[in-house]
């Protein structure tokens, strides 16, 4: 008998995930126990094996591979492809990576991320994006989120997405604006055989949308786009800025999205950029400020019928058919484990337009990134073994407590983690710093606050 890894698998390792198992379409990697391994690399589907010869728990193994799919059985030889074949790459894992393909925007957001310190515009060049794409695939990088400025200005944007395609990079989501999204983009994407999930900007009806993004007709634009989207099969999520302007439009905002078919709406405070700092004519929130419009929307969700999911953001989850949770109720940590201080930049760290390898997209905007490194000037595979992000990204929650006694003496210690190293660094210049949000969600008590707020709305609405 013959046994195949079946065709929508793949065998890859890195350092430290030596084992893993990649699977199609989505490029999703899954860590396998060394016997399961084992038992994988002799399914080539070209030399016979005798299970009799497997001792009892690799036949119990197998067994259950054939179970789930992930092995086939053949009567004759049926090779496996080479690209199922066990690679390893010899440099850290990175699941996937955010990346800004450009800093150039048709729009005039008065808060963007990129207008910060050492954002280049136009991003990098056509040929120098090819070879970022290269450059990911021969690291093993399985996905990709493409973001801006705004993505779809890059007139070598398809381009770019073949590229992809080509190198069996995953695209799992596009952030846009929506302005130059219609039906020939989505037809590209058609033929190309992707579909992508779709994140839009959306700060809220009645004019404030287009207030926040600087042109007139913006929020038309967007919703025309979501619209369209959906209308053609694709996921679409949204993200709210909130600020003291269009708190009184949220409600409306959010039954908007529901009634178009938005899947989750994720409403945060504004980071305090330097654009932002210009331009926000009174209308910033404090984090006090945030937490607590967060809280007073909470009872006016219920009422007006939970329409969709809500996330808010840093405060609670809010879900139309589960239990509704404040951040204070998710698992915490404890201290007989390690933790990383932030595994989303671990496992999917952020390209800048200049193609800076950053931790996270806010990390752009502290002038400490300077010190991470420049993809183009070191190449890929450098920065992933030996270079500032990887560092940064090794850092551990018992680091952080060693190093900073206010956070190492701090009772909440295990309910926070630390913090956001992004909020902190920007607030102190240090990486060891506080995260002063953090610190109002758990020693000043806005947490429980939240949880019994939104215990009341929940009762009141089962009533």
């Amino acid at each position: 008998m013959y046994y195949r890894l079946a065709s929508a698998y793949a065998l890859r390792g890195w350092q430290n995930a030596t084992h893993m198992l990649v699977a199609k379409p989505d490029q999703h990697v899954q860590p396998l126990t060394a016997e399961e391994f084992a038992v994988l690399v002799l399914c080539d589907g070209q030399t016979p094996l005798d299970i009799g010869c497997l001792n009892t728990n690799e036949q119990s193994t197998l067994q259950e591979l054939i179970l789930r799919g992930i092995v086939t059985t053949h009567k004759a030889p049926s090779p496996i492809a080479q690209g199922q074949m066990y690679r390893y790459y010899d440099h850290r894992f990175a699941q996937g990576v955010m990346w800004s393909v450009t800093g150039m925007c048709n729009f005039r957001c008065r808060h963007c991320f990129v207008d910060g310190p050492c954002e280049t515009a136009h991003g990098l060049s056509t040929a120098a994006a090819l070879a970022l794409i290269d450059q990911l695939a021969e690291c093993g990088v399985m996905q990709v989120e493409l973001t801006g400025g705004e993505p779809l200005v890059r007139p070598d944007f398809l381009q770019l997405l073949d590229r992809l395609c080509q190198r069996g990079i995953f695209v799992t989501q596009i952030y846009t604006n929506g302005a130059l999204v219609d039906e020939a983009f989505l037809q590209e994407l058609d033929k190309r055989r992707m579909h992508p999930q779709f994140c839009f900007s959306f700060d809220g009806v009645d004019g404030w949308h287009d207030w926040m993004r600087g042109v007139d007709g913006a929020e038309a634009e967007t919703l025309r786009a979501m619209k369209l989207c959906i209308r053609e099969g694709y996921d679409v999520y949204a993200g709210m800025c909130l600020h003291k302007g269009n708190l009184s439009v949220m409600p409306e905002t959010v039954k908007t999205l529901a009634a178009l078919g938005v899947k989750r709406l994720n409403v945060s405070s504004i980071t305090m950029s330097p654009l932002w700092e210009k331009n926000h004519s009174g209308y910033a929130l404090d984090d006090r400020e945030y937490l607590e419009a967060a809280r007073a929307y909470i009872p006016r969700y219920f009422q007006d019928g939970r329409p969709m999911p809500v996330t808010l953001n840093g405060a609670a989850l809010l879900h139309p058919h589960e239990k509704s949770c404040a951040v204070q109720d998710l698992p915490c940590m404890n201290a007989e484990k390690r933790y990383y201080l932030c595994s989303t930049a671990r496992f999917t760290p952020y390209i800048s337009a200049d193609g800076r390898l950053l931790p996270c997209m806010p990390m752009s905007m502290c002038e400490e990134q300077r010190c991470f490194p420049l993809i183009p000037e070191k190449g890929l595979s450098a920065c992933l073994t030996d270079s500032t992000l990887m560092e940064f990204t090794s850092r551990c929650t018992d680091d952080l407590f060693a190093q900073n006694p206010t956070c190492g003496s701090c009772e909440q210690r295990w309910k926070c983690g630390g913090g956001c190293r992004a909020i902190a660094l920007r607030n102190t210049h240090d990486p060891f710093g506080c995260d002063s949000y953090q610190c109002l969600i758990w020693k000043e008590g806005y947490g429980e606050k939240i949880a019994q707020t939104l215990e009341r709305a929940e009762a009141t609405h089962e009533r």
